[in-house]
């Protein structure tokens, strides 16, 4: 049986200008989730979005971290949720 999978995303807006700004709140509960699973977020070819995962227990987590800016976060969380 497949284990379930958990999907947390977190939005932001990429660059320095946007850096620890409440514009950036989701990317930095990212960090904090990055940190504390020791896991790191990386683009894939062709995806606009940073992921990483990893298995706790009986189930599957996913961190996604759209790349795009938050006004089109949209189209990169419903393209990772296909995938």
């Amino acid at each position: 049986m497949d284990k379930p999978t958990y999907l947390i995303i977190g939005l932001g807006n990429p660059g320095e200008k946007y850096a620890h700004t409440r514009h950036n709140a989701g990317f930095e509960v990212m960090d904090l989730l990055e940190k504390k699973y020791a896991v790191k977020t990386r683009k894939k070819i062709l995806q606009p979005w940073a992921e990483a995962e990893w298995t706790d227990g009986a189930k599957k987590i996913v961190l996604c971290r759209p790349l795009t800016f938050m006004n089109n976060s949209g189209e990169s969380v419903a393209e990772a949720m296909r995938y």
